[in-house]
């Protein structure tokens, strides 16, 4: 992700008007200021306090220019009129380029102070180091023996390790050598002595780059600790659908998943996000160093993909009868023996369903399937959001639906929540969101958009997908596929919480 940026102004007025004139016998100004922006939103290095010094180098013009080295927050340099290369490197302690950012082809003319900006991006080749301290109050007894910590992998790490210091109410996490090169993760899980519920898990990712240090402190205190839910309840939401949580679930888990799950999934275009989603997934996850087929998925399962069944049923919840009749004929295919999970998701219906329309053409059909069919797990679905608000109708019966659930320990693939955050957490529907990710900035009470199918804000509105990719790093942070009416961040998240929802079915614990 894009945390942090050191931009580097060049100021350019000219003086004359018209075409720039090179002439080799005067000189242009530049003012160069250095700006550094912490914010971010994960465990970074603080860039702004590991540079001592920065390092501006000059080449390409008509002359040769030596290096300035400057503590300052700002310098200001002549140079000959001509086309410029400057690169500027921000050092430590002890010299090593911690951060760099190149600007090409500046032009410099007689009497004009130019301006630009540079990016400073940290080094992502070498080593960096982590270093994670949490605390949590005295009245809270915390022993060793009741912490796990997790850094990139599924095994915890002794707490007898050199990078584990442990004391009454505090544990450090500290590792001096860690590859450098982009994102990592870390999970830390306490539980209160003497319980078997009050527990607190911190899970958060960690950008480690060359020579820097990534650091953070969390400091608990006793409402951290929550009693864990008796609830059988399944609840895939915006809680398990960032890459982190996906990165979280254990790769036995993911495996098991493929192994037991035999999925048939009913749905028209917007329910494809889900799938659309897990196509792309799959070499996003490998390029970020997985296996290339872990999160593979084919009709029938086969070379070791998850056996998922796209379109096994036509249309969508919204048809009532048929969406019932279709499920059964399905199962009581003789070929179809082996599905053990039904997933059917809505198009725009549930905007338009009373409270008793939602019992009787989705609650109680969906658990007299249940009924009929106890072999297989029925997984229920909220709708997308419709821009009507927290006191829409769409709201109210989602609403009804988590209700239901939570009351009656069913599964549920919260749709709506998905796409009423983005991964920081920062929450849109109270601000009329809709299905492409649109809400109301300029706060008049509505979200205007254009069109259905690629629709874009209106009238003084934004897109949060669309803000949070331009902010990120694709490839890296989010990866672009498919999704029909919305945006790729909005599919990516239905597909992290897919994979949540497939690994918990299949009897992974959650987290």
């Amino acid at each position: 992700m894009k945390y942090f940026k050191i931009v580097i102004i060049f100021m350019l007025l000219l003086i004359m008007l018209g075409c720039p004139v090179l002439d080799a016998n005067s000189s242009g100004n530049v003012h160069i200021s250095f700006n550094v922006n912490e914010e971010r939103s994960t465990i970074i290095p603080e860039v702004a306090s590991a540079i001592a010094e920065y390092r501006i180098s000059f080449s390409g013009g008509p002359e040769s220019v030596d290096p300035v080295i400057t503590t300052n927050g700002s310098i200001s340099i002549d140079l000959a009129p001509g086309i410029w290369d400057i690169l500027v490197e921000g050092l430590n302690s002890s010299g090593q380029t911690v951060a760099s950012g190149l600007l090409e082809d500046i032009v410099v003319s007689t009497g004009s102070l130019v301006t630009e900006e540079v990016l400073l991006d940290p080094e992502m080749d070498g080593t960096g180091s982590v270093h994670i301290t949490v605390t949590w109050p005295d009245e809270i007894t915390v022993e060793s023996t009741d912490i796990t910590v997790y850094f990139n992998s599924d095994t915890a790490i002794p707490m007898s390790s050199d990078t584990i210091t442990y004391s009454a109410n505090s544990l450090i996490y500290n590792n001096p050598s860690v590859a450098s090169g982009g994102s990592h993760w870390i999970k830390i899980h306490l539980v209160e002595n003497g319980t078997t519920t009050n527990q607190d898990t911190i899970l958060d990712s960690v950008h480690v780059y060359d020579n820097l240090e990534s650091s953070a402190v969390y400091n608990r205190s006793s409402s951290d600790f929550i009693p864990q839910s008796s609830s059988s309840m399944i609840l895939a939401n915006h809680l398990v659908a960032t890459q982190l949580d996906l990165k979280a679930i254990p790769e036995s888990a993911i495996i098991a998943a493929k192994d037991t799950l035999h999925i048939a999934y009913g749905h028209t275009s917007h329910g494809s996000q889900i799938t659309k989603g897990m196509e792309s997934l799959v070499g996003f996850m490998s390029s970020q160093g997985y296996d290339s087929n872990l999160f593979a998925w084919n009709n029938g399962g086969t070379d070791g993909a998850l056996d998922l069944h796209d379109y096994a049923m036509t249309g969508d919840l919204g048809d009532y009868p048929e969406w019932v009749d279709r499920t059964r004929y399905y199962l009581d295919i003789s070929a179809n023996s082996d599905v053990n999970v039904i997933i059917w998701s809505w198009c725009g219906d549930v905007s338009d369903y009373t409270e008793q329309n939602m019992i009787d053409k989705y609650l109680i059909p969906m658990t007299l399937l249940e009924t009929e069919y106890p072999h297989v797990s029925f997984v229920y679905m909220t709708g997308h959001l419709d821009g009507t608000g927290l006191s829409g109708n769409l709201h109210l019966r989602n609403q009804q639906i988590r209700e239901y659930c939570s009351d009656n320990n069913k599964v549920l693939y919260d749709f709506e929540d998905i796409e009423s955050y983005d991964p920081d957490g920062s929450y849109y529907g109270d601000r009329y969101a809709t299905d492409a990710c649109n809400y109301d900035y300029d706060d008049n009470g509505s979200t205007s958009q254009s069109g259905d199918e690629s629709p874009l804000p209106i009238d003084g509105d934004r897109n949060w997908a669309i803000d949070w990719q331009n902010s990120n790093d694709i490839n890296i942070d989010w990866y672009d596929c498919v999704s029909v009416h919305s945006q790729p961040l909005n599919a990516n998240q239905k597909a992290y919480a897919a994979w949540w929802l497939w690994a918990r079915i299949a009897g992974w614990e959650g987290n």
